[in-house]
């Protein structure tokens, strides 16, 4: 399937899924003909939904995914997975929970691995989000991992940030400990009917008081039970009155620059792993250099020093 087949089909979920693939893949033809899909000509609202594990964001973004589609908008969800350490691929979380949405063609929910790179969000993110773009997706969920780096490059993708605590488990020491109290726009203390989850949200409370915020935009706390759907009405009143903040003051969004510039360096740090993967496997020289390392006979440290001196020249010479 061509990539000019498919731009005349970006209305087909499958034809989605089937890019999205490619993109993870490292498809050189579907790298190099993203930009032809117009990306910038239209966006979408892009919602983040980031947490720790057990936290209840695919219980939580079902309930998102109705609100809109009650609202005749067309969702995408991208569910960043950590990948497994075999296969490389998505270890699938809880998409069990979305999959009453699974027959509806407005609705595309799809999961990304996290794969080699370092733990961030997926390589692919930014070209999948373009994708989902261009086929007039008005509204796009992207779910993190809720491990590691992850939650806080959420921020350098999303238009709104929806951080999701519970009240057990120290989550409320943690994140303030964490730094993504930073980059959260809207705070929910999910399973609100636990204990402590009063207790939490005062100490969110006394926190955000602290913390330097736009004058634009004051994160607000919204207690849920997503299992219940308790609380979501709420929710989405923040998220719209959120995103229609954006649109009225365009100077406090944060996220076209900075999403550009880190979008940038991600690519380029994603095509040199591409080439250092391609070279030593492909490469003699490096091959032994990487079994030297492997049997002991060489320092990681110095074979490393020596690869990079060997792939600077040949980029030098080019």
């Amino acid at each position: 399937m061509s990539f000019k087949h498919s731009l005349n089909n970006l209305n087909d979920n499958r034809t989605l899924a089937q890019l999205i693939t490619k993109l993870e893949q490292g498809d050189p033809e579907t790298y190099r003909n993203i930009e032809s899909i117009g990306s910038g000509k239209f966006r979408s609202h892009r919602i983040g939904v980031t947490g720790s594990a057990g936290t209840g964001k695919s219980s939580l973004i079902n309930h998102l995914i109705s609100f809109f589609r009650s609202k005749q908008k067309s969702v995408g969800v991208l569910s960043v997975d950590p990948s497994s350490v075999f296969s490389g691929g998505a270890v699938l979380g809880d998409r069990v929970r979305m999959q009453q949405h699974a027959e509806d063609d407005g609705v595309f929910i799809r999961s990304l691995a996290t794969r080699d790179f370092k733990g961030h969000l997926a390589s692919a993110i930014w070209s999948s989000v373009a994708l989902l773009e261009a086929s007039g997706k008005d509204i796009v969920i992207i779910e993190t991992s809720g491990s590691g780096q992850t939650d806080s490059d959420i921020y350098y993708v999303a238009d709104t940030v929806t951080l999701l605590l519970v009240p057990e488990g120290g989550d409320a020491i943690q994140t303030l400990k964490s730094g993504i109290m930073e980059i959260a726009d809207i705070y929910v203390v999910n399973k609100a009917d636990r204990p402590g989850a009063d207790t939490l949200t005062k100490t969110l409370s006394a926190h955000l008081r602290l913390a330097e915020t736009s004058e634009v935009w004051k994160p607000p706390i919204v207690k849920t039970q997503a299992n219940k759907g308790t609380g979501i009405g709420k929710l989405c009143e923040a998220i719209e009155q959120h995103h229609l903040s954006l649109i009225k003051n365009p100077s406090s969004n944060k996220t076209l620059p900075e999403q550009r510039r880190r979008e940038f360096t991600s690519q380029v740090e994603l095509g040199f792993s591409r080439i250092l993967r391609h070279h030593l496997a492909n490469n003699k020289e490096s091959a032994r250099l990487l079994k030297d390392v492997e049997s002991a006979g060489s320092s990681p440290q110095r074979a490393a020093q020596k690869l990079i001196c060997k792939i600077a020249k040949l980029i030098k010479d080019m």
